[in-house]
C-alpha cells in the first residue's frame, strides 16, 4: 500500500514464460479488485488510492503477467483473472471496449461507443447513443438499445436486436437472427451469407400479428412495415438474383412464418397513396401495383403484371409481358406493350386512351368490359384514325389510338392496320374482332364541331363507308372503298381518295377531292361555293437521252426530241434527231436529208399524248434506219431491243427499254397511219418493255400515249372507243340537285379552273385545273339531262370580264371566247382559235398562235394577231384602234371586218402605217408597219356589204383616190357625199363581191 498508481508493460512471447505480480503483507484477496478498461487489466486495492495497470493485458497473450501471487500464497492465474473481469461496464463518456476471446457480457452506458466483442460468445448492451457495436467471432447478442446504432455480428448466429432509433444492423455468416417491434424506428438489415442451408430470421416481436406487417418491394430491397406506424425494417438486396442477401423467414410469435416464396409473392403488391405517385414494378417478377387515388404514372417491368390507376388521372404502361390495365375512375391512358395485353373498362371509368403498338404476328390484345356493360350499350365509332367506344348513356368514352392506321412506330407504311387490339370481350361473351370492328363504323358520324374522320385505308379492307361530318368545318377522308362523304353544314373538306366515291359538300364553302376512282359531286341549289379537284394523273417518270432527259408530266409544256433516236439515216445520209419539240400543239417544220418533216405533239382528251409525224408530198417512200440505241418514254438506258414503224411503206427503226428495274406507270402506245386512223398498231408498255401488233402502215403517223387505264389493249381497240369510256378510264360525274336546270347555270373559267355558276346568287362551283386534263366525264340535272365534258369544256371557254381594267388570258390549244366587258383590258388569247372581244374602254387584245378573232369594241383599241389566219373587226363607233399584225407564214390570210359598207372607207398612207377612217365619223383604224413588208399587212378587207378588198390593191385604190381629188377639186370625203355614184364606181374597180 502507497505505492500509487504504477503501469506494467511486459510484453514477453517466450514459451513458458512467467511473470508474476507479488502482492505485500497486509494486502488480502478480498481487498484486492480487478476491472478490465480497454485493452488494460486494472489491479485496485479497495480505500485506497493504489492502483496497478497491467497495459495491453487483452490485447494478446504477449502482453500478459502470468500470475498476481499473495502473500499468504493465494495465486491468481489467467484463468481466474479472465473470468474475473468478464462482466464489462462502460461508463457515461465515449468508450472503447473490447472485449476477449471468452465470452463477455458487456454494458456499455451513455456516449457514443465503440465496442468489440472479439472472440467467445458475448452479450453487448450499446447503452444510450449512438453505438458502433461488433460482436465478432461466436454466437452473440447484439442490442443497440437507444440512439442510431450500427451492428455487427461477424461470424455465428448472432442475435442482432437494435432497439429504439434508425438502426443498421449485419449479421454477417451463421444463422443469424434480426429482432423488429414497434418503437423500433427505421432499421435496415444487410445480409449477405452464401453458405448452403443457411437460415437467416427477422424475429418479430410479441404482440405484432402479421397481418399488421406490409412487405413491399422497393427496388431491389424488402421493406416490412408495422401498419399505423413509421416502424420499418428494410432487408437491402433481398431481391437480388444472387440468394445469398435473403432472410430466409420471417418469424412471428404466434408461430407463423413467412418463407421467401410467401415474401415475393407478398411483395408483389405495390401499393400508391392519395398523392400523385410514381410506382414501378419490376422486370423479374409479375406485379400487382395499384395506384389508389392522384394522378399516378405506373410502370410494369417484365412479366405478367396488373395495373390499377385507381382514382385520378392515372398513366399506366405494361411494356414486356401479357399484363391487365385498368385505368379506372379518371381520364387515364394505357400503354400495353409488348405482350399479350388485357384492358378493363366499365361505367363510371371517364375518357381513358389506349395505345397498344404491338405488331407481333399472333399477338391477342383484348378489351374487357365490365359486367354491368352489355354489347348493346357500346356504340364504336371511328375517329380519324381511332376507334372509339363509348357506352351509350353515360360520358364514359374508351379511346383506341391508332386503330386504323397503317403506320408502324418507325413510320412504316405496312399496308394494313398495325395497331389493332384483337379483340372486344363482354362479359356474356360476346366478342366483337376486328372485322366486327370495320363494318361497326362503316356509318362514320361527326358532331356539331370541327371533325377530322376517315375511312378505311388498310391496304385490302373493301367496306364501303357513310361518312357525315355533320356540323363544323369537318375534314373527312374516304379512304380506299367506294364511300358517300358528307360534309353537312360548315366549310368541309372531302378527300375521296380511291374507290368510287360520292362526295357531297352540303352547305358551306367545300373543298372536295374525288381522289381516283370514279367519282360523283352533288351539289343542291343552296350549298354555296363548293371547289372541286379531281386527280390528274401525272406520268412522273423520267424520259431520257432521245427524249431529252425531261420529266413528263401532263399538260403539255414537255420536249420530244428526237423520236425513239438519236439519229436517223434519210436516204444513206445522216442526220440530226427529228424534233418533235413541245406539247404545246404547235406544227412544226424540219428537213433532214432533203426530207421535209412536219411534227406535231399535244395532249388531248383523256390526258392522252398524240404525237404526229408526216413527211410532204413526194416522198411517199423514203428509206428510214435509226443508229444508237434510245428510250421510247423509257424512265432510263438500258439494254435495248428493235421494232419498226413504217412511214411511206418503209421501216423507221426504234429502240424500246428491256430493264425491269423501275417501276413505272405502265403506259400505252397506240400507233395510227393514215389519219383516218385505220389499221392501228398498238404497244402495251409495262415498266420498260413494249410488245407489239405492229402491222405495215403508210402515210401520215399518229402516236397516241396514254396512261395506263384499259382493262386491255387489242388492235382493235380505238381512239374515240378509248375517249368513249370503253376502257376502265375515270368517268366522274357532277352531279346538281333538285331545282337546278342547264338554265340556272352560267359556265366559265378562272385560269385553268372551270366555273359553274348559279344564276342567281354567290353560289357555284369551281373544278379546279379543268383545262389541265383534271376534267370529268359529264354534269347530271336531276331530271336526267346532262352535258357531256366537251360541250362544258367548250360552254367554260367563255370567259368575261368585270366593269374594272381586267387582264384576262386564254389558254394554250383551247379556242378561247374572251370578253372585256367595261375598263380597259388586256387580253391575250395564246394558241387555238380564240374570239377576242374588248367592250368598252381603250383594250389591248393579243391574239397570238391561231386563227383568231380580235374586236376591240368602243374606244381606242390595240389589237394584235399574231401568227395565224386572223380576223380583226372594225365598227361603228369603235374609236380610234390600231392593228399589228406580224406573221411571215406565206399562206397567211388575215382578215380586217368592217361594219361599214365599202363607200364610207378612207385609206391612206400614214408615214409606214396604214390608216382606214370613216366617212362622218371621227372612227380611225391604223395598220401599223403597213409599208414594212407584206408580213405586216392584212391580206383582205371585207366591207358590211361583202365586198372584200385585197392587200396588193390597196395601193392602187389609195392613187385612184387621189386622182379623182386631183381631177374634181374636191376631196374623197366631199365625193362621197356629194358624187357617191361615181366614187362607187371607183370602188368596184378594187372591192371584189363575193
Amino acid at each position: 500500500m502507497g505505492y500509487g498508481n504504477d503501469t506494467i508493460s511486459d510484453s514477453d512471447s517466450a514459451v513458458g514464460n512467467i511473470d508474476t505480480i507479488a502482492l505485500l503483507d497486509g494486502i488480502i484477496p478480498d481487498d484486492t479488485e480487478l476491472k478490465r478498461n480497454g485493452s488494460n487489466l486494472e489491479i485496485s486495492i479497495r480505500n485506497t488510492q493504489d492502483k496497478l495497470t497491467v497495459s495491453n493485458y487483452f490485447y494478446n497473450d504477449n502482453y500478459k503477467v502470468e500470475q498476481i501471487r499473495f502473500a499468504d500464497g493465494t495465486t491468481w492465474n489467467i484463468d481466474f483473472i479472465k473470468k474475473a473481469v468478464l462482466n464489462i461496464n462502460g461508463s457515461e463518456n465515449d468508450d472503447n471496449i473490447q472485449g476477449c476471446e471468452d465470452g463477455e457480457t458487456i454494458a456499455a452506458a451513455g456516449g457514443y461507443d465503440i465496442i468489440n466483442g472479439n472472440g467467445g460468445n458475448d452479450i453487448i448492451y450499446g447503452g444510450a447513443g449512438d453505438d458502433t457495436i461488433t460482436g465478432g467471432n461466436g454466437n452473440d447478442a447484439v442490442y443497440g438499445n437507444d440512439g442510431y446504432d450500427k451492428l455487427y455480428g461477424n461470424a455465428g448466429s448472432d442475435i442482432l436486436d437494435g432497439g429504439s432509433g434508425n438502426d443498421y444492423l449485419e449479421g454477417g455468416a451463421g444463422d443469424d437472427t434480426y429482432a423488429f417491434g414497434r418503437g423500433y424506428g427505421q432499421d435496415t438489415v444487410y445480409e449477405y451469407d452464401s453458405t448452403s442451408g443457411n437460415v437467416d430470421t427477422v424475429s418479430i416481436s410479441k404482440g405484432i400479428l402479421p397481418s399488421e406487417i406490409s412487405a413491399v418491394r422497393r427496388d431491389n430491397n424488402l421493406e416490412l412495415a408495422i401498419n399505423g406506424t413509421t416502424d420499418k425494417l428494410t432487408i437491402k438486396n433481398y431481391f437480388s438474383t444472387d440468394n445469398a442477401y435473403k432472410v430466409e423467414q420471417i418469424k412471428f410469435e404466434d408461430g407463423t412464418i413467412w418463407d421467401i416464396d410467401y415474401v415475393k409473392n407478398a411483395a408483389r403488391y405495390i401499393t400508391g397513396t392519395a398523392l400523385d405517385d410514381t410506382l414501378a414494378g419490376f422486370n423479374d417478377q409479375d406485379d400487382i401495383i395499384d395506384g389508389q387515388a392522384g394522378n399516378d404514372t405506373i410502370t410494369a417491368g417484365k412479366g405478367t403484371d396488373i395495373l390499377m390507376g385507381g382514382e385520378g388521372n392515372d398513366k399506366l404502361y405494361g411494356q414486356d409481358g401479357n399484363d391487365i390495365l385498368s385505368g379506372g375512375s379518371g381520364t387515364d391512358y394505357l400503354e400495353g406493350g409488348a405482350g399479350d395485353d388485357t384492358y378493363i373498362f366499365g361505367k363510371g371509368f371517364g375518357e381513358d386512351t389506349v395505345y397498344d403498338s404491338d405488331s407481333t404476328g399472333g399477338n391477342k390484345d383484348v378489351i374487357s368490359f365490365s359486367e354491368e356493360v352489355a354489347p348493346k350499350d357500346v356504340t364504336a365509332r371511328r375517329n380519324a384514325d381511332n376507334l372509339e367506344l363509348l357506352i351509350n348513356g353515360t360520358e364514359d368514352k374508351l379511346i383506341i389510338k391508332n386503330y386504323f392506321s397503317v403506320y408502324d412506330v418507325s413510320g412504316y407504311n405496312r399496308g394494313e392496320a398495325v395497331n389493332k387490339i384483337e379483340i372486344i370481350k363482354f362479359a356474356d361473351s360476346t366478342v366483337w374482332d376486328a372485322e366486327y370492328i370495320k363494318n361497326a363504323v362503316s356509318n362514320i358520324k361527326g358532331t356539331e364541331a370541327d371533325d377530322i374522320l376517315r375511312g378505311f385505308n388498310d391496304g385490302y379492307s373493301s367496306a364501303e363507308e357513310t361518312i357525315n361530318g355533320y356540323g363544323g368545318n369537318d375534314t373527312l377522308y374516304g379512304g380506299i372503298s367506294d364511300d358517300l362523304l358528307y360534309g353537312g353544314s360548315g366549310a368541309d373538306s372531302l378527300y375521296g381518295e380511291a374507290g368510287n366515291d360520292i362526295l357531297f359538300g352540303g352547305a358551306g364553302n367545300d373543298m372536295l377531292y374525288g381522289g381516283s376512282g370514279n367519282d360523283t359531286y352533288i351539289y343542291n341549289k343552296g350549298d354555296g361555293r363548293d371547289i372541286i379537284t379531281d386527280e390528274a394523273f401525272n406520268w412522273g417518270y423520267s424520259a431520257s437521252k432521245d427524249w431529252n432527259g425531261t420529266v413528263w408530266n401532263d399538260g403539255g409544256g414537255d420536249a420530244f426530241d428526237g423520236f425513239g433516236a438519236t439519229a436517223v439515216t434519210v436516204n444513206g445520209e445522216t442526220v440530226s434527231n427529228i424534233a418533235i419539240g413541245a406539247a404545246d400543239g404547235t406544227e412544226r417544220s424540219i428537213t433532214a436529208g432533203g426530207v421535209e418533216f412536219k411534227t406535231k405533239a399535244v395532249f388531248i382528251e383523256g390526258n392522252i399524248l398524240e404525237l404526229t409525224i408526216s413527211t410532204g408530198a413526194g416522198f411517199e417512200n423514203i428509206a428510214y434506219s435509226v443508229t444508237n440505241s434510245g428510250n421510247l418514254g423509257s424512265d432510263g438506258n438500258a439494254n435495248s431491243t428493235e421494232d419498226y414503224l413504217c412511214i411511206g411503206g418503209n421501216q423507221v427503226k426504234y429502240m424500246y427499254c428491256t430493264d425491269n428495274s423501275r417501276s413505272d406507270p405502265n403506259v400505252l402506245y397506240m400507233m395510227y397511219s393514215p389519219e383516218d386512223m385505220s389499221n392501228p398498231a398498238v404497244y402495251r408498255r409495262t415498266g420498260d418493255n413494249v410488245s407489239s401488233t405492229l402491222s405495215e402502215v403508210t402515210g401520215t403517223v399518229k402516236i397516241y400515249i396514254l396512261p395506263d387505264r384499259l382493262d386491255k389493249q387489242t388492235s382493235s381497240e380505238t381512239l374515240e372507243s378509248i375517249l368513249n369510256g370503253s376502257g376502265t378510264g375515270k368517268k366522274d360525274v357532277l352531279r346538281l340537285g333538285e331545282g337546278l336546270t342547264p338554265e340556272d347555270i352560267e359556265v366559265t373559267r378562272a385560269g385553268a379552273d372551270l366555273l359553274i355558276n348559279m344564276a342567281s346568287g354567290a353560289d357555284g362551283i369551281t373544278i379546279k385545273d379543268w383545262y389541265n386534263n383534271n376534267s370529268l366525264s359529264k354534269l347530271e340535272f336531276a331530271d336526267g339531262t346532262f352535258l357531256d365534258r366537251s360541250v362544258i369544256h367548250t360552254m367554260g371557254l367563255n370567259v368575261s370580264g368585270t366593269d374594272g381594267d381586267d387582264t384576262l388570258k386564254g389558254l394554250n390549244g383551247e379556242n378561247d371566247v374572251i370578253s372585256g366587258g367595261l375598263g380597259n383590258d388586256t387580253i391575250t388569247g395564246y394558241s387555238g382559235n380564240d374570239t377576242l372581244t374588248g367592250g368598252e374602254g381603250n383594250d389591248k387584245l393579243y391574239g397570238q398562235e391561231g386563227n383568231d378573232l380580235l374586236d376591240g369594241g368602243t374606244g381606242n383599241d390595240y389589237l394584235e394577231g399574231a401568227s395565224g389566219n386572223d380576223t380583226y373587226v372594225f365598227g361603228a363607233n369603235w374609236g380610234q384602234d390600231t392593228i399589228y399584225d406580224y406573221d411571215t407564214a406565206s399562206a397567211n390570210e388575215d382578215v380586217v371586218q368592217f361594219g361599214d359598207d365599202a363607200l364610207k372607207l378612207i385609206f391612206a398612207k400614214n408615214g409606214k402605217n396604214l390608216n382606214v377612217s370613216v366617212n362622218g365619223r371621227s372612227d380611225l383604224l391604223t395598220i401599223n408597219s403597213w409599208y414594212s413588208g407584206s408580213a405586216s399587212q392584212i391580206e383582205q378587207f371585207k366591207a358590211s356589204d361583202g365586198s372584200i378588198l385585197s392587200n396588193s390593191r390597196i395601193e392602187q385604190l389609195i392613187q385612184a383616190m387621189a386622182a379623182f381629188t386631183a381631177e374634181n377639186g374636191m376631196s374623197w370625203n366631199q365625193a362621197i357625199e356629194e358624187r357617191p355614184e361615181e366614187v362607187q364606181n371607183i370602188l368596184t374597180q378594187f372591192w371584189v363581191h363575193q
